[in-house]
């Protein structure tokens, strides 16, 4: 008869390690999974809104250079291919500016600007490029410049590149280049 009540004792101990095992999660464990979480969702939503802007300042960049390569390519054409071109020997910034038409391409005009910042010279002397400064000497007048163009665009960001030219009337050849 003994062993009746340890039989009882051990089914009532059996159905409290049930109930205990019903009862549910901790007021404590409830609080940690909950901080678990918040850091988890701040490291997506962080991680989300660098991925935005950075796509904001990707599509900035490629509109800038879009507007670089059209305004280069046109400059290209009308100073060196055009049926009457503007190249001239000793050329600065504004002796193209003045001359060089050229419209946005669709989409970009609004904010966007476009423009030759420098003009340099080859030099047959010293094979060098030089800036043109208005002291035009013969060793310059070697058909071949390289202009600086460069490119903002309304959120401030710039681009610039730099292209060559040669006077298509120049009969001399390219020494040096």
């Amino acid at each position: 008869m003994a062993s009746a009540p340890r039989s009882a004792a051990r089914r009532h101990l059996a159905a409290l390690d049930r109930l205990r095992a019903d009862t549910g999660d901790t007021l404590i464990e409830l609080l940690v999974t909950i901080v678990i979480i918040g850091i988890a969702a701040t490291g997506i939503l962080g991680g989300l809104a660098a991925a935005v802007t950075a796509s904001g300042h990707h599509q900035g960049i490629a509109a800038v250079d879009s507007v670089l390569k059209s305004y280069s390519e046109n400059a290209t054409y009308q100073v060196e291919l055009a049926s009457s071109p503007l190249y001239a020997d000793c050329a600065v910034p504004s002796s193209y500016l003045a001359h060089i038409t050229w419209s946005f391409p669709a989409g970009y005009s609004t904010g966007y600007s476009a423009t030759i910042s420098e003009v340099d010279s080859w030099n047959m002397t010293s094979n060098q490029w030089t800036v043109d400064s208005g002291a035009c000497t013969s060793a310059m007048k070697s058909g071949v410049q390289r202009l600086t163009i460069g490119a903002t665009g309304p959120t401030g960001v710039s681009d610039s590149l730099q292209i060559v030219v040669r006077n298509p009337s120049f009969v001399n050849g390219y020494d040096g280049f």
